[in-house]
C-alpha cells in the first residue's frame, strides 16, 4: 500500500527502490513495518521532468482498515471518495484492504491520479478519533482533484521530498508547476549548510498568471535571483 510518494519518482530518475507495507502502524500504538529495499545506483540520477495532459489516465487508490470489518471502514471511505470523483467525471479503481495484523484499529486512504507523460499526483490521509470515515474519504478526493486542477506535475508533498535527490542528479529537474508545501528548498537546507549541493526550487502557487518563484542555494549561501 504505498500508491502515492517518492519512490514512483525515484524509479523516474534511475533508482528502483521497492517500499512494502508488511503491517500498518497507527498512533499512538504504532509498531507499523515498512521494507524499504534500495539498490546501489550504477550511474548518476537522471534528472526529473515529467509532463502531463489536463485530464489523468488513471485514478486508483487504497482505502485501508484495521480491526475495524464491522464498521464498514474501508468501504464507506472508498464511497465518499468515488461521490466527490464522479462530480468530475472521474471514475476511480479503488482497492478495500481489511487488516487484522496492525496493534489497534486504525485506517488510511490514498489516491493517485497517474498521467501519460510520467506524472503522479497523490493524496492521502489517515484516520484519527472522531474523524468518520466519509470525511477521509471525501477529503483525500477533493484534495487530488485540487492536485489535478492546479496543473502541477509532482504534488504538493512528493515536492518537497524529491528535492535532495533532484539536487544530486546530472542535469536540472525542473518539474512544471510544482506546489510545494513549503516555499523554498527547505527540506535540502540542512544538506546545503553540511556540504555544497546547489538546488533550483522553481514553484507556482494558485491557478493565476504564471509566476515563479526561484532560490537558488549553493554552499550554505541563499540567493535569490532577480525577477
Amino acid at each position: 500500500m504505498v500508491p502515492t510518494g517518492t519512490v514512483p519518482l525515484l524509479a523516474q530518475m534511475g533508482l528502483a527502490a521497492e517500499i512494502e507495507v508488511i503491517r500498518p502502524g497507527y498512533p499512538p500504538a504504532g509498531q507499523g513495518i515498512i521494507r524499504l529495499a534500495v539498490p546501489a545506483c550504477q550511474r548518476p540520477l537522471r534528472p526529473l521532468t515529467p509532463r502531463r495532459g489536463k485530464t489523468p489516465a488513471r485514478v486508483w487508490g487504497i482505502s485501508l482498515a484495521s480491526h475495524l470489518d464491522d464498521r464498514h471502514v474501508a468501504a464507506r471511505m472508498a464511497a465518499a471518495a468515488r461521490t466527490v470523483l464522479g462530480t468530475a467525471g472521474i471514475t476511480a479503481e479503488i482497492h478495500e484492504l481489511s487488516d487484522s495484523t496492525a496493534a489497534q484499529p486504525g485506517a488510511a486512504f490514498a489516491l493517485s491520479a497517474d498521467f501519460i507523460g510520467g506524472t503522479r499526483l497523490g493524496a492521502d490521509r489517515a484516520g484519527a478519533p472522531h474523524r468518520p470515515a466519509e470525511h477521509i474519504g471525501a477529503r483525500v478526493a477533493r484534495q487530488l482533484l485540487a492536485e489535478v486542477d492546479s496543473g502541477a506535475t509532482v504534488d504538493r508533498y512528493a515536492s518537497d521530498q524529491i528535492i535532495p535527490f533532484a539536487s544530486l542528479c546530472c542535469g536540472a529537474s525542473l518539474p512544471a508547476d510544482v506546489r510545494p508545501a513549503c516555499p523554498g528548498p527547505w527540506p535540502l537546507g540542512g544538506l546545503v549548510r553540511a556540504g555544497h549541493f546547489r538546488c533550483v526550487c522553481e514553484a507556482r502557487e494558485g491557478a493565476g498568471p504564471r509566476a515563479l518563484a526561484r532560490e537558488t542555494a549553493v554552499g550554505g549561501k541563499a540567493e535569490k535571483p532577480d525577477g
